[in-house]
């Protein structure tokens, strides 16, 4: 028994476009080939090329690092200036002094491990009202900055 269809036309294939396709293989294929030639070549000989310094660059830099002054802060509100102990009240005295006869040194505020970050961030907040933006917190850092009580010589 044969069942009649609406469609006659049941004979007929569809047609199917495959260009979306085709663009999408081509898209992906194009990746893939830049991919690979950038990863064949061995670590560290990827072809770059800076440009050559102008007249009108900085030279490289080849003094000494300027002087920091290094401020701790530690449990209890016990201040020191680069190892020596000091209060609130002389640390931003001082620290006018410091800017103007250092004007390109930077004073870093080390807060100990064991400090409340409130004390921190107010004590943080005075010392930028006098120095601005060359007072940083420094924390984390293990390196010990040139001060001017202690200035490397040349022996």
């Amino acid at each position: 028994m044969r069942f009649n269809s609406r469609n006659r036309n049941l004979g007929e294939i569809p047609e199917i476009d495959l260009t979306p396709m085709l663009d999408v293989v081509t898209v992906v294929l194009a990746f893939f080939v830049v991919l690979s030639t950038t990863l064949s070549a061995p670590p560290g000989e990827l072809p770059i090329s800076l440009p050559a310094p102008s007249e009108g660059d900085d030279p490289a830099y080849t003094g000494d690092p300027p002087i920091a002054l290094r401020v701790q802060l530690e449990a209890g509100d016990v201040l020191t200036i680069d190892g020596k102990p000091t209060d609130r009240a002389t640390l931003i005295a001082r620290l006018p002094e410091f800017l103007q006869n250092n004007p390109d040194s930077p004073v870093f505020l080390i807060p100990g491990a064991e400090v409340n970050y409130q004390a921190v961030l107010q004590l943080l907040v005075e010392m930028q009202a006098v120095g601005g933006d060359r007072v940083s917190l420094a924390v984390g850092t293990t390196a010990t900055p040139k001060t001017p009580e202690t200035p490397e010589t040349d022996s």
